[in-house]
């Protein structure tokens, strides 16, 4: 029998190249790089496209918020003296259930029965049906409206001189008839607990 002569092709086991072990190595260094990126990259895509969807849920709030208001067509002896609007809902801190409406706030120079007959007419011509007036003998008039979507509107109209006063520590002797009044009008898309 004829023994085979060992080659240089021969099925010996080497030792791999130091080479061989650095390629090795860069491979799953880079391998785990990439799982790492994607690892973070599948979390920031849904944050960055939940940010997206969420901002652009605050913006379609608020331009309803802001049409609401337009649709009220108030003139311009409705002088607008403040305002805090907002798209975003945000909770009572201790009743989660609960959100904070945004708010318009004006003086008008007509006295407060007045006011409220025609702030009331507006709102009801822009569609709202009147639900509640919580306190009807109070000197602040209060009213309240929803909307066919379940929105809600609350406006409130008092005296100017009266409340001026009072603020003043001066004795409350004014005609909480007496204009000009303050109107405060609040709008809620989510409830009317406010």
């Amino acid at each position: 029998m004829f023994k085979k002569h060992s080659s240089s092709k021969s099925k010996s086991k080497t030792k791999p190249s130091a080479k061989t072990h650095h390629v090795l190595i860069g491979s799953l260094m880079i391998g785990f790089g990439l799982v790492l990126t994607a690892l973070w990259a599948v979390p920031m895509s849904l944050h960055v496209a939940y940010n997206i969807a969420h901002r652009e849920e605050i913006r379609e709030r608020q331009t309803r918020i802001l049409a609401i208001y337009d649709d009220l067509h108030l003139p311009a002896d409705y002088e607008l003296v403040a305002e805090n609007i907002f798209g975003r809902k945000i909770p009572y801190d201790w009743d989660s259930s609960r959100t904070y409406a945004s708010s318009r706030d004006y003086v008008r120079n007509a006295n407060v029965d007045l006011t409220t007959a025609d702030l009331r007419a507006r709102v009801e011509a822009a569609g709202w049906t009147f639900i509640d007036e919580p306190y009807p003998k109070a000197v602040i008039k209060e009213l309240h409206f929803k909307s066919a979507n379940h929105e809600y509107l609350r406006m409130e109209v008092e005296s100017k001189p009266r409340s001026d006063a009072l603020r003043q520590n001066k004795e409350d002797n004014i005609d909480p008839n007496e204009g000009p009044s303050i109107v405060n009008i609040k709008v809620n898309l989510d409830d009317n607990n406010e």
